[in-house]
Protein backbone atom coordinates (compact mmCIF):
# COMPACT_ATOMS: atom_id res chain seq x y z
CA UNK A 1 0.00 0.00 0.00
CA UNK A 2 0.75 3.50 -0.70
CA UNK A 3 -0.22 6.37 1.86
CA UNK A 4 -0.31 10.67 1.40
CA UNK A 5 0.25 12.29 4.71
CA UNK A 6 -1.11 15.74 3.99
CA UNK A 7 -0.91 18.29 6.84
CA UNK A 8 -2.48 21.55 6.59
CA UNK A 9 -4.51 24.65 8.59
CA UNK A 10 -7.54 25.91 6.84
CA UNK A 11 -8.02 28.88 5.34
CA UNK A 12 -9.26 32.56 7.17
CA UNK A 13 -12.80 31.97 7.82
CA UNK A 14 -13.54 28.35 6.65
CA UNK A 15 -14.94 26.25 9.62
CA UNK A 16 -14.27 22.58 10.35
CA UNK A 17 -18.05 22.00 9.47
CA UNK A 18 -17.38 23.57 5.97
CA UNK A 19 -14.06 21.56 5.28
CA UNK A 20 -16.38 18.11 6.00
CA UNK A 21 -19.15 19.48 3.81
CA UNK A 22 -16.84 19.73 1.06
CA UNK A 23 -14.83 16.89 1.41
CA UNK A 24 -18.02 14.61 1.36
CA UNK A 25 -18.93 16.01 -2.01
CA UNK A 26 -15.22 15.46 -3.03
CA UNK A 27 -15.40 11.99 -1.85
CA UNK A 28 -18.65 11.02 -3.56
CA UNK A 29 -18.14 12.50 -6.70
CA UNK A 30 -14.12 12.25 -7.37
CA UNK A 31 -12.03 10.16 -4.92
CA UNK A 32 -14.24 7.75 -4.38
CA UNK A 33 -14.11 6.81 -8.22
CA UNK A 34 -10.46 6.49 -8.48
CA UNK A 35 -8.83 3.42 -8.97
CA UNK A 36 -6.83 1.89 -6.41
CA UNK A 37 -8.31 3.98 -3.75
CA UNK A 38 -8.51 2.90 -0.44
CA UNK A 39 -9.51 5.56 2.32
CA UNK A 40 -9.18 8.93 3.52
CA UNK A 41 -8.91 9.89 6.85
CA UNK A 42 -9.20 13.10 8.05
CA UNK A 43 -7.69 13.97 11.06
CA UNK A 44 -7.57 17.03 13.23
CA UNK A 45 -4.70 17.82 15.78
CA UNK A 46 -5.03 20.40 18.93
CA UNK A 47 -2.53 22.87 17.23
CA UNK A 48 -5.31 23.57 14.97
CA UNK A 49 -3.83 21.22 12.04
CA UNK A 50 -5.34 19.31 10.42
CA UNK A 51 -3.63 15.59 8.58
CA UNK A 52 -5.53 13.99 5.96
CA UNK A 53 -4.37 10.54 5.64
CA UNK A 54 -5.02 8.86 1.91
CA UNK A 55 -4.14 5.12 1.04
CA UNK A 56 -3.64 3.63 -2.26
CA UNK A 57 -3.37 0.21 -3.54
CA UNK A 58 -0.03 1.62 -4.88
CA UNK A 59 2.24 4.54 -5.86
CA UNK A 60 1.04 4.70 -9.74
CA UNK A 61 -2.75 5.02 -8.52
CA UNK A 62 -2.22 7.62 -6.13
CA UNK A 63 0.11 9.43 -9.31
CA UNK A 64 -2.90 8.63 -11.61
CA UNK A 65 -5.42 10.28 -9.17
CA UNK A 66 -3.22 13.47 -9.00
CA UNK A 67 -3.25 13.81 -12.56
CA UNK A 68 -7.30 13.17 -12.56
CA UNK A 69 -7.44 15.78 -9.80
CA UNK A 70 -5.79 18.38 -11.54
CA UNK A 71 -7.70 17.66 -14.97
CA UNK A 72 -11.17 17.17 -13.57
CA UNK A 73 -11.13 19.63 -10.45
CA UNK A 74 -11.52 22.77 -11.47
CA UNK A 75 -8.58 25.24 -9.50
CA UNK A 76 -12.16 27.33 -8.06
CA UNK A 77 -13.57 24.23 -6.36
CA UNK A 78 -14.59 25.02 -3.63
CA UNK A 79 -12.53 22.17 -1.68
CA UNK A 80 -9.14 23.94 -3.04
CA UNK A 81 -10.56 27.09 -1.28
CA UNK A 82 -10.79 25.45 2.11
CA UNK A 83 -6.77 25.36 2.28
CA UNK A 84 -4.47 27.49 3.51
CA UNK A 85 -1.97 26.69 0.96
CA UNK A 86 0.96 28.35 2.57
CA UNK A 87 0.95 25.63 5.46
CA UNK A 88 0.45 22.42 3.39
CA UNK A 89 3.16 19.69 3.51
CA UNK A 90 2.97 16.60 2.21
CA UNK A 91 5.10 13.45 2.47
CA UNK A 92 4.20 9.47 1.35
CA UNK A 93 5.11 6.15 2.63
CA UNK A 94 4.91 2.63 1.72
CA UNK A 95 3.64 0.18 4.18
CA UNK A 96 5.77 -2.81 5.31
CA UNK A 97 4.11 -4.27 7.91
CA UNK A 98 0.54 -3.98 10.01
CA UNK A 99 -0.82 -5.93 12.50
CA UNK A 100 -3.87 -5.73 13.41
CA UNK A 101 -6.07 -6.88 16.64
CA UNK A 102 -7.77 -10.57 15.97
Amino acid sequence: MYTDIITYKLAQGTTKEHLLAVAADVYDSWMSHQDGFISWQINHSSEEKFVDVVVWKDKDSADKAQESMNKDLPGNHPWFMCYDFSSISASNVHQLQMWERK
